[in-house]
């Protein structure tokens, strides 16, 4: 007997006119093995969830972001906002589990203006976060018609946060059990309510990270 979600599956047809934005959480550690599990929120109000994990055999159809001008083993990252072909995006809907529909009183226009905003502002507060704890994300993706493409813009993860006026309207949209999963501690909770104004930022961008990372590795040895 198909159930009423899966006909909903298999009847909806994506397309980019229905679809110019989305959100997305995402939970991403390759530490002890694929862990990579998240959701898809899209205008409409639908959430589609996906556990691409290691121990599940469809973890091989789930279509990665690309990331500009990094290597190609590189399959995905922590701060990294990558691009996707709207085919392979639909192909992760598809496989997806139609979790839920709730009403979103998004003005579309405004809504775009805003993630656009968010991924031009590029600065991020940073904190602190546990190692090999992988990496929990809230991000908006929209379809830039010039590429063709949809954009990955990162809102906050559990040691980021954009910098941008429009971030904590956009990362509410997810509900407040999906932002304490992602500000797991409440050192991190208080520090992501009470950002200053204007103050210390630091712009992630891929020199700094590269840095960071030979320092840690330095660290480590």
């Amino acid at each position: 007997m198909v159930t009423p979600i899966e006909q909903n599956i298999a009847m909806k047809t994506f397309t980019t006119d229905d679809t110019p934005f989305l959100f997305q959480y995402e939970y991403f550690n390759i530490a002890w093995g694929l862990e990579h599990e998240g959701f898809y929120l899209l205008p409409d109000g639908r959430k589609y969830s996906y556990n691409a994990s290691e121990e599940n055999n469809y973890n091989k159809d789930f279509r990665f972001y690309k990331i500009p001008k990094q290597k190609n083993d590189i399959i995905w990252g922590d701060e990294t906002n990558g691009y996707i072909h709207p085919d392979d995006l639909f192909h992760n809907f598809s496989i997806s589990t139609l979790e839920a529909t709730n009403i979103l009183e998004l003005d579309q226009n405004e809504t775009l203006k805003k993630i656009k905003d968010v991924q031009d502002t590029e600065d991020f507060y940073w904190g602190l976060s546990g190692t090999d704890s992988g990496v929990r994300s809230l991000a908006a993706l929209y379809f830039n018609e010039k590429t063709g493409y949809y954009e990955r813009v990162l809102l906050a993860t559990d040691s980021l946060i954009n910098h941008s006026k429009y971030t904590p309207e956009l990362y509410n949209i997810f509900g407040s059990s999906v932002i304490k999963q992602v500000f797991w501690s409440s050192y991190m909770d208080t520090f992501h309510k009470n950002l200053p104004p204007v103050g210390l930022n630091v712009r992630t961008n891929r020199g700094l990270k590269s840095l960071l990372r030979k320092m840690y590795r330095k660290f480590r040895s």
